[in-house]
């Protein structure tokens, strides 16, 4: 078999597992393979035989079908079939239904943000107690299979580590999915990972915890915990963290979230993920401290460095995937023969995905075969062309071009940002990755052999990891440090993507020639913007097409606060920020996603300090122009918090209005009138329609409106699921009616029905969408008005 048939087999193999995207696309690939051993042996002359593209057709189908046969599927015993279902309209979800779950550590512990400890559990028998006729109660227990997300306070999770067998007690839920636009989805992300279920844990029972003797994870998880503790002595925290982390990957470190944040956002997500770049530094630290011996004392000193790295490491796809890679190259150092690094690539890539071909949707593992890929094909042109620059300088510059051109689709079409600084800040890095990276495995091994030593080495690297936090703190506290793009479909992804790669055919071509000894004339940069333009063109044109004639209010699903967003065109009006995690995972994301990187006019339905806060964390994303807020009566004190938040809106440029009761603001195509304060009941007037607020009202308080004639009929009312009494209902008289709470009283939903009231509960709906053309749309595909 010719090369180029073994590189098309592979890419049928791998194209097949990508098209699982898309229904019955296999099909439609085999089908393709047939035509193409049609046509193209025909005017290929020199191109593979026809049984290659016959066959490549036949791989993509295999393909697409061994993918779904490997989708994880919840057995008939899997631990998620006795998750308690909820009555999803009084969300009575038997809450004192307690029960103990026995099964294994099978994951390192990590903090969460909320700080507690979080794990997955191999779950081996279900204890539960079940009430008995005469009164007295009995203890069941189930044997069980499957998986649990579980979380469990600090300090009932200080000391687990992978191996143990535990039994946590707690109460058992489904994950959810998606319930706001951009927002995570948590159900398949669990799903993916073969886990249908959730643990709230209480308690472990650690008098019960029995070490499992015969798994090898506790082995791993112990010189893990050596080498980071060793790091953390030598340099404190959050620098021992840091170095850990970019040695061995986030995922073995508690670092703290912060930091992470940071990196993230200036685009150096990958130097605390271990991935292809540590591969590459450790293996060439082993092989240059070996130069002296054999070819075979290299190859199994490489060996060894490599399934040892893998192994602290956790096997995680981008490691595997460069471990591979590194084993290729050393079977050509000692064949003594040059290895082709693409068909290493393809090699390693089928490989890792014949043992788990879900790993084609892992976003690790296809950032890195993209990262990859782009530094095999890319850097060297770029020097080349950059002839004029030292060496040095120019690889300094092609490696981070490269790989942010290759991963730059991806990160738009996962996360909707663009890192702004990301080439310029990898640039600068770099030097300093790579010393940190070298220093911390050189300690991590002496750290092995005796600790102390293991933190003397590492307190080496001090200054050059303040040094690089420097860097990224400073990068990450510029303006516009990233661009929020909005959603993008995957259509317009691979389409960036064949613009990418028929570039480097071109350019590959153009070389073959120049080898050939013919004369070519290289466009060079005059392709090069020709190509920025036409990426620009489908990632903003789409988007641009959208928004010109764009109005549309979203009511974002939230268990306290309500949080309204109207976009009109590409102006963005808030209502509400809600807590510090909900604009973190609700807020955030939902903005990002629709593309938007400024807010010309916010709310804050009240002025007190707990809601500054989640404001203040929206602003440290997103300036605001015009920040509007209920006045405070002239007797009370001033709010500190308050006169923190409006400093920092005055900082980034914008200015503040206090609004009174009964004042009528106008907010872009949008008036807003506070009519009580104290019950946070607001009016909006939205394209012709009545919008009423309804926040906590007493009897006295409708009393006293109804009485005053403030309030009268309304096309739609949101309010918090509470019960509402008749003679309000007959005065306001909605057509549609949003519960945006965890609760929706059944006394008031069925009255609300009476009246053919449209009902959309955001807990069971999820986001509530309006347009003038599609009227109210909601997020989760659920039946309206299925309230009884």
């Amino acid at each position: 078999m010719s090369q180029a048939a073994g590189i098309i087999l592979s890419l049928a193999y791998i194209i097949g597992l990508m098209m699982t995207a898309f229904p019955q696309s296999e099909y439609g690939l085999l089908v393709l393979g047939f035509v193409l051993a049609a046509i193209l042996p025909r005017f290929w002359r020199m191109g593979p035989r026809w049984w290659v593209w016959i066959a490549a057709g036949t791989i993509a189908f295999l393909a697409a079908f061994y993918f779904h046969l490997r989708v994880p599927e919840p057995t008939e015993n899997d631990i998620s079939q006795f998750v308690p279902t909820a009555d999803i309209e009084t969300d009575v979800e038997t809450e004192d239904r307690v029960v103990t779950v026995r099964g294994t550590v099978v994951s390192s512990p990590r903090l969460t943000r909320s700080q507690s400890i979080q794990f997955e559990l191999a779950a081996i028998e279900l204890q539960e107690t079940a009430p008995l006729p005469d009164g007295s109660s009995e203890q069941i227990d189930r044997p069980v299979t499957g998986k649990l997300y579980v979380t469990v306070p600090i300090l009932q999770g200080t000391g687990l580590h992978p191996g143990l067998e535990i039994p946590v007690t707690g109460k058992l839920y489904e994950p959810t999915p998606a319930t706001n636009p951009g927002g995570f989805d948590f159900s398949t992300y669990l799903s993916w990972r073969g886990i249908f279920a959730g643990m709230r844990g209480e308690t472990i029972q650690w008098h019960k915890v029995v070490p499992n003797q015969n798994s090898g994870f506790d082995r791993l998880w112990d010189i893990r915990q050596r080498i980071v503790r060793s790091q953390l002595e030598g340099l404190g925290s959050p620098e021992g963290q840091l170095v850990s982390a970019m040695v061995l990957g986030r995922r073995s470190v508690d670092l703290p979230y912060e930091i992470r944040d940071r990196f993230i956002l200036v685009g150096m997500a990958h130097a605390l993920a271990a991935s292809g770049f540590h591969v590459t530094l450790i293996l060439g630290l082993v092989l240059a401290v070996a130069r002296r011996c054999s070819e075979g004392t290299k190859f199994w000193l490489g060996t060894v460095t490599l399934v040892l790295y893998a192994g602290l490491a956790g096997f995680q796809a981008s490691v595997l995937r460069a471990a591979i890679m590194g084993f290729g190259g050393l079977v050509g150092l000692v064949l003594q023969r040059q290895v082709r690094p693409v068909g290493v690539l393809l090699l390693a890539g089928v490989m890792l995905l014949l043992y788990d071909p879900l790993w084609i949707r892992d976003i690790g593992f296809q950032l890195s075969f993209a990262a990859t890929l782009g530094l095999i094909v890319t850097v060297n042109p770029f020097v080349k062309r950059w002839d004029r620059l030292p060496v040095t300088i120019a690889t300094a510059l092609a490696v981070p071009i490269s790989a942010t051109i290759w991963t730059l689709p991806l990160q738009m079409y996962y996360f909707n940002v663009v890192s702004t600084y990301s080439v310029l800040v990898n640039a600068i890095a770099t030097p300093l990755l790579s010393l940190i990276t070298i220093g911390g495995f050189i300690s991590g091994i002496a750290a092995l052999i005796y600790p102390t030593l293991g933190s003397l080495l590492a307190g080496l690297l001090y200054y050059p990891v303040r040094g690089l936090l420097a860097i990224v703190v400073f990068f990450s506290e510029l303006p516009g440090n990233s661009i929020a793009v909005g959603t993008i479909a995957l259509w317009q992804l691979l389409v960036l993507y064949g613009l990418i790669g028929g570039v480097c055919v071109y350019f590959a071509g153009q070389a073959d020639l120049q080898k050939a000894g013919k004369k070519v004339k290289s466009p060079g940069w005059l392709l090069g913007v020709l190509l920025f333009f036409l990426s620009l063109g489908i990632v903003v044109f789409p988007a641009w097409h959208t928004a010109r004639n764009l109005f549309q209010v979203t009511v974002l699903n939230t268990r306290r606060e309500p949080i309204l967003a109207i976009r009109d065109r590409w102006q963005v009006t808030l209502f509400n920020s809600g807590e510090i995690d909900t604009v973190r995972y609700v807020v955030l994301p939902f903005l990002t996603s629709q593309g938007i990187n400024r807010i010309e006019m916010a709310l804050s339905l009240r002025p007190q300090a707990i809601q500054n806060s989640g404001w203040q964390t929206l602003l440290d994303s997103f300036p605001i122009d015009t920040w509007y807020y209920p006045a405070l009566p002239t007797e009370t004190e001033p709010d500190r918090n308050l006169e923190t938040m409006l400093a920092q809106v005055r900082s980034q440029g914008g200015s503040s209005v206090p609004l009174s009761v009964d004042r009528t603001e106008q907010m872009g195509t949008t008036s807003v009138r506070l009519l009580n304060a104290d019950s946070r009941l607001w009016q909006f007037q939205i394209r012709g329609q009545t919008w009423l607020w309804i926040g906590k009202m007493d009897d006295e308080v409708q009393t006293q409106l109804l009485a005053a004639g403030k309030l009268s009929e309304v096309e739609v009312l949101c309010w918090s699921g509470a019960a509402i009494p008749d003679r309000l209902l007959d005065t306001l008289n909605p057509k549609v009616a949003i519960a945006f709470s965890d609760s929706l009283n059944d006394e008031t939903a069925a009255k609300l029905q009476a009246r053919q009231t449209q009902i959309f509960w955001t807990h069971r709906d999820g986001a509530v969408q309006w347009t003038p053309e599609e009227s109210f749309q909601t997020l989760l595909d659920t039946s309206e008005n299925d309230v009884e």
